[in-house]
Parts: C-alpha cells; sequence; structure tokens
C-alpha cells in the first residue's frame, strides 16, 4: 500500500449466457425416411431462462418444428455427482424421397425466448466428439467439428435374418447356420466375419431365398466363444446379419 504501489482494475461487461451441441456429430438418413438430431443445453452461471431452438440449411422440402428449452431444464449434476443431468431437445427429420442424394451442412442456433430475435443473440450449436462427464466417465475431451453434415443414401432394404444366435461347434465336426436373405441378388456371393482359425465354411445355395452355411471345426481350433456374423455386398453397400455367439468345444469323444 502506498503511492508507489501499481493496480490492475479490469471491469467487464458480460451477459449470462449458454452453450449448445448436438448428438450425433454427423448423421445420415435413407431418402424417404427420418432421421434424429438432439440439440443439448449447457446454462452457464447467471443463465436460467427459457431458449428457443431452431435449424437452418435443411434442402427445400425438408420440414422440422423448432423446439425451446424451458426456464426449469437445468444443467446440473446427478445424484451421485459422477455425471451431469444435460437437458436435450430431439428433433425429429423427415427427407421426402425427391431429396437428391448427397451431404447437407445444416447450422443449429439457439436464443433467449425473452429477447428480441436478432443475430446478436445467437448461439450456434456444435458438432462435439467428447468422451467424459457428458457420457458418464470420468475425464472428458471436447473438440467441436467444424460443421454438422446430414448426408441423405438411397434405402437399403437388403437383409439377412436368422432364427439362432447362438450355436455350438465341436472340434472335428460341423454345423450350420440358416438363413433367409431378404431383398438379395441370386448370384450375391456371402461371407463369414471373424470366424476364428481352424474354423472353416461353405456356403450351399437354397430355394428361394434361404441360404445355408457349413462350419468345419478343425482338431486345432481354438476352445471359446466367439461372435461371427455373415454379410454379403449389395452394390456398394453390406448386408450384414446378426451376430452369432459361437463356441467351440472338445469333442465329447476327444
Amino acid at each position: 500500500m502506498g503511492p508507489v504501489s501499481e493496480y490492475c482494475l479490469k471491469v467487464a461487461n458480460q451477459k449470462p449466457a449458454f452453450q449448445l451441441f448436438t448428438t450425433p456429430d454427423n448423421f445420415t438418413v435413407a431418402s424417404g425416411g427420418d432421421a434424429e438430431l438432439k440439440v443439448h443445453l449447457i446454462r452457464e452461471a447467471g443463465f436460467d431462462g427459457k431458449v428457443d431452438v431452431w435449424l437452418e440449411g435443411l434442402p427445400a422440402g425438408v420440414q422440422t418444428s423448432r423446439g425451446q428449452f424451458r426456464a426449469d431444464q437445468l444443467f446440473e449434476p446427478n445424484a451421485d455427482g459422477a455425471d451431469m443431468i444435460i437437458p436435450e431437445i430431439a428433433f425429429r427429420i423427415h427427407v421426402p424421397e425427391s431429396i437428391p442424394v448427397g451431404s447437407y451442412t445444416i447450422r443449429v442456433y439457439g436464443a433467449p425466448a425473452d429477447e428480441p430475435d436478432d443475430t446478436s443473440n445467437r448461439v450456434e450449436a456444435h458438432a462435439t466428439i467428447m468422451i467424459g462427464p457428458l457420457l458418464d466417465l470420468w475425464n472428458f475431451i471436447r473438440r467441436p467439428l467444424p460443421a454438422i453434415t446430414m448426408t441423405v443414401v438411397q434405402p437399403f432394404s437388403a437383409e439377412l435374418l436368422i432364427d439362432v444366435r447362438t450355436l455350438r461347434l465341436e472340434r472335428g465336426k460341423s454345423a450350420t447356420i440358416e438363413l433367409k436373405a431378404e431383398n438379395v441378388p441370386e448370384d450375391s456371393h456371402f461371407r463369414l466375419v471373424d470366424l476364428p482359425d481352424g474354423v472353416q465354411y461353405r456356403v450351399l445355395a437354397g430355394q428361394g431365398a434361404r441360404v445355408t452355411v457349413t462350419l468345419e471345426a478343425g482338431m486345432e481350433a481354438k476352445e471359446g466363444t466367439f461372435e461371427i456374423s455373415v454379410e454379403t455386398g449389395v452394390g456398394s453397400r453390406w448386408a450384414s446379419s446378426p451376430l452369432i455367439a459361437l463356441s467351440i468345444q472338445v469333442s465329447d469323444g476327444r
């Protein structure tokens, strides 16, 4: 204290504010189908008002409504204190079949509901890659992406259906998987994915949409349970069966 002391006084005029982010980071929707985009609200200290939220940049013909966060929707710790309660609004986006296939950059904005609607008080939402409390973990990384992208693709109706989800296979023996291939070309080639070493397979053509896959386990096949699936290429895309739990066991006869 005294005449030789120096002081620095800083004055800031800062309005209470909020942040917005979206999940998923980017999303894909089939032409004629629907997608869901969630917008999440993080309140900064002092802001407790309602927030209007809307989307811009959607192609002509794609409609979605505006949303609003209520004043009582709070960003706060959960009961155990290990993660957060984060308010969210889910926007349902319908893409008519008339929309061309391609990628579209969209914008998500929010503004205080009790203030005049102008660009000065807008907050833009960002797609965010995150690991941490926002996803119920302890450490976190938030890295905003430069844009939110909606990718429109052609509808894909090919399916591989199975009746069983578990399969037991003994060393030195064989087992079969029965498939129903819907909307799959007759000349399609099928393959097994993540098959363990020592197990071979053959695909047998069935009648109509039925396909039979025969698995044979050699005597050196590793014991254990493995998740496998059957897939086939349809154009530039892949149709895959549900996961099958394949259990490799030692033959009872040893």
